[in-house]
């Protein structure tokens, strides 16, 4: 794609979108109140640093905005002369009805990716305006390709869908930790046994993907009876381990 891309918002989830696209070669403009958070951009041939929000709209092609809500306003009010661009918000709370009130046009894209963009790996939702044409929308979906993959989701399950995968990434680490301290417990190093969780969390999600059996069937397929698995997972059930997973998903739903 021979189009420059600004990022206005290089913060956790903006900064891990950017490195995925810089590493994939795209011609990028970056933009952040703290030069400090672009440091590690300086490297790439292909990527101009900045802290004028303005310099990086008006030599973009397309604009990833990725600041927090309340920032959102003061920087249209701003810059709105300049993102008249098909542009690609990761503002969270804000809605496309907002983003077009906010900026009189339609060619936009509400998304929400996952800590996971920063290896290529992220899991996005993704909701398109109604003005984008072919061209622009085709461009927007390889942006959103070279980061993991994606999904078009109904504006109206962000929530559900922001507690399931934008939060996931934490549950899923806090799990790794438990299981790594039982690991460390009965003798394994601690690096080797994050090196064999991650290895074994890629052949599981892989193996669910691929397979399309329901999780239970996969489950089954690993607990033979009175073995190892089965008094595990009957340790886990106690504590009721999957009511516990799913009550964290609709809290966080409910504060999404």
């Amino acid at each position: 794609m021979d189009k420059k891309i600004a990022m206005v918002g290089v913060g956790n989830m903006g900064g891990a979108i950017a490195m995925a696209l810089a590493k994939k070669g795209y011609s990028l403009i970056l933009s952040n109140r703290s030069l400090e958070k672009l440091e590690k951009f300086k490297s790439f041939d292909q990527v101009e640093i900045t802290r004028d929000n303005r310099e990086a709209c008006e030599k973009a092609d397309y604009i990833f905005i990725g600041v927090k809500p309340q920032q959102m306003e003061a920087l249209v009010e701003d810059l709105k002369d300049s993102l008249q661009k098909p542009l690609v918000s990761m503002v969270m709370g804000k809605s496309l009805g907002d983003m077009e009130a906010l900026l009189g046009h339609k060619k936009l894209v509400r998304i929400m990716p996952n800590t996971p963009a920063q290896v290529g790996e992220s899991m996005t939702a993704a909701a398109f305006g109604q003005d984008l044409n072919s061209e622009e929308r085709q461009d927007i979906q390889e942006l959103l390709m070279a980061f993991g993959a994606y999904k078009e989701v109904p504006e109206d399950q962000f929530s559900a869908f922001c507690a399931l995968c934008g939060c996931m990434p934490a549950f899923i680490d806090l799990f790794i930790e438990g299981a790594s301290d039982g690991a460390v417990y009965c003798g394994l190093k601690r690096q080797d046994s994050y090196e064999f969780l991650a290895q074994t969390l890629k052949g599981v999600a892989k193996l669910l993907e691929e397979s399309k059996k329901h999780p239970g069937v996969l489950k089954d397929e690993v607990t033979s009876p009175a073995g190892s698995t089965i008094k595990g997972v009957h340790e886990l059930e106690k504590g009721s381990f999957r009511y516990l997973i799913s009550q964290a998903v609709i809290t966080a739903a409910k504060n999404s």
